[in-house]
């Protein structure tokens, strides 16, 4: 029940968000980064050892919040995408250090239709930026991730 009630509460959070001032969006990328490292320690900690599994739940919940930082960085072009950017980059700090969530396909896929052929620089630099990170997260040199790439350089 709790974990509905929070992931409910935070894909709500999350669909209204533009209607937000800066400051309260620049605050909700805080928390969310902040919400993905309690997650991770508080998992890491509950087991002993070092090969701790992650519950389909959260792993849900992390690749919600996953895509949400994607599409905020995708569809704006201000002040708040470096934010975002940096929020981003974070996460994906934290989420590096464990190795252990499955990144969803249609993040993966998104992030690499960002990169293909036609779209603006801009997006195909995040593209690039995306891959990366998540390559990090995923610790596993994916034959789409380096093909991908390839194309980029």
């Amino acid at each position: 029940m709790e974990n509905d009630l929070l992931k409910n509460s935070i894909s709500t959070i999350i669909q209204n968000i533009e209607v937000w001032d800066n400051k309260l969006s620049y605050m909700f990328s805080d928390c969310l980064g902040k919400l993905i490292d309690n997650i991770m320690v508080k998992l890491s900690n509950n087991i002993e050892n070092s090969s701790f599994s992650i519950s389909n739940f959260h792993n849900c919940l992390i690749n919600m919040i996953l895509n949400f930082f994607i599409n905020i960085i995708e569809n704006n072009d201000t002040d708040m995408t470096m934010h975002y950017t940096k929020g981003f980059n974070n996460i994906i700090e934290t989420l590096s250090k464990y190795k252990k969530i499955i990144v969803e396909n249609e993040i993966i896929e998104k992030v690499s239709m960002m990169g293909s052929f036609g779209k603006k620089n801009n997006l195909r630099k995040y593209s690039l930026f995306f891959c990366i990170c998540l390559i990090r997260v995923k610790n596993i040199f994916n034959n789409f991730f380096i093909v991908f790439l390839l194309k980029i350089v």
